[in-house]
């Protein structure tokens, strides 16, 4: 999957249902993403939001001028909700020649309680 933005932001997300919270309220989650991010002025989000407020349970930013490499990007939250928007934003900080964007792989969310 990839996000991809020239000038402004870009995201992806996806509704998700935390089946052990309703039995298990306070489980402690995880989310976690293999990153690619790229650009100039580059900056990454992994968020967890909470769709009823829209706002954010949990956040993750990263930021970097170029290439870095593939990397593991994880938040953790401790879920008061069953249901959550898992979100990833890619943007650019300072708009400049080239684009920002952000390869993504092996998404994953778990809770333990």
């Amino acid at each position: 999957m990839m996000a991809y933005t020239k000038g402004d932001w870009c995201a992806l997300g996806r509704n998700i249902h935390l089946t052990p919270v309703t039995v298990h309220p306070g489980a402690r989650c995880t989310a976690g993403v293999w990153t690619e991010l790229w650009g100039e002025w580059a900056s990454f989000n992994l968020e967890v939001i909470d769709p009823d407020t829209w706002t954010y349970i949990a956040l993750k930013s990263i930021t970097q001028d170029w290439i870095h490499g593939w990397e593991l990007q994880t938040v953790s939250w401790t879920a008061q909700r069953a249901d959550v928007v898992l979100r990833f934003a890619v943007g650019q900080r300072e708009p400049y020649w080239h684009a920002a964007q952000v390869d993504l792989d092996d998404v994953v969310v778990q809770c333990a309680y």
